[in-house]
């Protein structure tokens, strides 16, 4: 009431906008957004509880990084003490009249005279510090595979080749799509802690204060981010399983494989009109098959479910070759030209 807010229930709760300037407050007012929403939205990289903010990559490798810059100091400092031997040298064995300063003057092809009568041993000794950068190198690789498991986020998922790597197509396939998996779920949180959320202030909004009587109604968000991406996958992989079924030599002939072999390519992002030829093309090659009892074998050299390459032009009876007739196409099935 004292700042011109009016028709309070002492016993509701209520969103306040309340601005402060050093130390005073200018300005104070009820949340005028319907649904009371704080106008703020946060995308965390992984949810956990207690703590609306999450967790990112930072937080999750950090044990594993200190032990990676510790080790990477010792390493720089042993690959500093080694470059070079140390020396110890014996000064009541340098020559008369040799000063320290120009003792300290070490470099290749100098020579050393003193008289050997003094003592045993030399007069200079190098002493080297032994390299232990192998061993100080596989414990900061070590700790930073640590840090792959611990981010889900695996080096080769950036390009980076490591020893232990499977190169080969299906091996990498599987390790991608593993590693796909902890991704998914950041691509989720993003649908639910970013994507709804916006679009359905942007919707309110505009209910609320957009001049639009006659187009106002209800409006569900539906993210299709994370599970697009998990559909896609399942389903390129339904369909080569069924490409790979239909090649049986049984089983082809019953299928149509330019329409399996069409969904395939839709679910690798692939505009299947431009991969593949059209079927009046591919049926009016010079090359296409005979027809049955035109001679020869129809089934040698044919592969279940495609068209036959390399045989003669087909002809029919009391007719020249290259007419407009029916030809077998995919499958084995009659395809008529034209």
């Amino acid at each position: 009431m004292e700042y011109g807010v009016t028709d309070i229930d002492e016993h509701t709760e209520y969103q306040g906008n309340i601005w402060i300037c050093d130390g005073r407050m200018i300005m104070a007012r009820l949340n005028p957004l319907k649904p009371e929403a704080i106008p703020y939205k946060f995308v965390p990289y992984e949810t956990v509880l207690h703590r609306f903010w999450g967790i990112g990559i930072p937080y999750m490798m950090n044990d594993s990084q200190d032990v990676m810059n510790s080790t990477g100091r010792a390493l720089l400092d042993n690959a500093a003490l080694t470059a070079g031997p140390m020396f110890q040298m014996d000064v009541s064995k340098l020559p008369e009249g040799t000063s320290l300063e120009d003792a300290k003057k070490v470099y290749p092809y100098r020579m050393w005279w003193y008289d050997g009568s003094d003592g045993e041993g030399p007069m200079i000794q190098a002493i080297n510090i032994q390299s232990n950068q192998k061993d100080l190198s596989g414990i900061f690789e070590l700790f930073r595979r640590f840090a792959d498991e611990e981010t889900s986020l695996p080096s080769y998922t950036h390009g980076e080749q490591t020893q232990s790597l499977n190169k080969t197509a299906s091996g990498m396939s599987m390790l991608m799509t593993a590693a796909n998996v902890a991704l998914k779920s950041v691509v989720k949180n993003i649908d639910d802690y970013a994507t709804v959320p916006l679009i359905e202030s942007l919707f309110n909004f505009a209910m609320r204060w957009a001049e639009m009587d006659d187009k106002r109604g209800d409006l569900d968000v539906v993210p299709m981010g994370s599970a697009a991406l998990v559909a896609k996958e399942i389903q390129s992989e339904r369909m080569m399983n069924a490409l790979n079924v239909t090649m049986n030599e049984v089983l082809g002939p019953m299928t149509d494989h330019r329409y399996l072999l069409n969904e395939y390519l839709k679910a690798l992002d692939i505009d299947p009109d431009k991969a593949l030829r059209p079927e009046e093309e591919l049926y009016a090659q010079p090359t296409a098959p005979d027809q049955p009892g035109g001679g020869g074998d129809p089934a040698a050299g044919r592969q279940p479910g495609l068209p036959d390459t390399g045989r003669a032009p087909a002809t029919s009876p009391g007719g020249n070759a290259g007419e407009n007739v029916p030809r077998p196409g995919f499958n084995r099935i009659a395809h008529p030209a034209g």
